[in-house]
């Protein structure tokens, strides 16, 4: 470990002592806050993820997974008595539950092709909402590949069919998992609306266009899409108001100058 009045040059191994706190969440009471603290596990020569407690009244803190794994993206029930979450433990990314007051975490999703983003919980707490690839195989880029997208490959995503994803919702009582878009385009960020009947998200990489600013679309439960902000120009970062009749977003219109700042909008 490094002390503070005694400078030396930071080796290899120091990094193993560096602990990083992110996505702390703050409970529906306001009393207690949830974080992921990462670290590198010296023995095992990997990044782990592991999911704290703090309690605000007393200062102290608890440990809620071991460690062993990739756990991120915690998210606390509107009820606040158990905390959604992403973890590798069990190979691909899935959702698991963690009751706050103790016992095991267990899995709620068993996607094949893994989960993609944080889970969101819809206001009732009846369901949670995520986003996955799209249940086909993944490209083999080894053999030929046919390529039917205007803009098939993008820095940091590589092949764009590879990247795509689609909004679901699973059950949180028994796991049921509904599909809500199948589109061939990249769908991000879900938003329940206050009612919890639909879901604001961000669209992109359409399969037949060259467009690469993102679009806002509503989807219900049934899977029934509308466009929300779609040839006005372009929006991301949006949530709804609390009264369900407004959004708020982030972008600028069509023919803003090329690397024109962004604006806060409502529509």
């Amino acid at each position: 470990m490094i002390e503070k009045n005694n400078p030396q040059t930071m080796e290899p191994e120091d990094f193993t002592q560096i602990r990083i706190l992110q996505d702390g969440r703050l409970s529906p009471d306001g009393q207690t806050v949830v974080y992921v603290v990462s670290h590198v596990d010296a023995e095992q020569d990997q990044d782990c993820f592991v999911i704290w407690l703090l309690s605000l009244e007393t200062g102290e803190s608890r440990q809620l997974t071991a460690g062993l794994a990739y756990d991120t993206g915690p998210r606390w029930s509107p009820d606040g008595a158990q905390i959604a979450f992403l973890s590798n433990r069990g190979g691909k990314p899935q959702i698991y539950l963690l009751p706050v007051d103790g016992g095991e975490a267990r899995a709620l999703t068993a996607m094949p092709q893994g989960v993609g983003s944080e889970p969101v919980w819809s206001p009732d707490g009846a369901h949670i909402a995520f986003t996955a690839g799209p249940e086909v195989p993944p490209l083999d880029l080894t053999k030929p590949y046919r390529v039917t997208r205007h803009i098939y490959r993008t820095d940091g995503a590589g092949y764009v069919d590879n990247a795509v994803k689609d909004i679901y919702v699973v059950s949180v009582a028994d796991g049921a998992t509904r599909q809500l878009t199948n589109d061939a385009l990249h769908n991000t960020s879900p938003v329940w609306s206050p009612d919890g009947s639909e879901i604001l998200f961000n669209t992109s990489m359409w399969p037949d266009s060259d467009r690469r600013e993102p679009a806002l679309l509503v989807v219900n439960l049934a899977g029934e899409i509308r466009e929300l902000l779609v040839d006005w120009g372009a929006g991301h970062t949006a949530t709804w108001t609390p009264d369900g009749e407004r959004v708020a977003f982030i972008g600028k219109p069509f023919g803003s100058p090329h690397g024109a700042q962004n604006n806060l909008w409502v529509m």
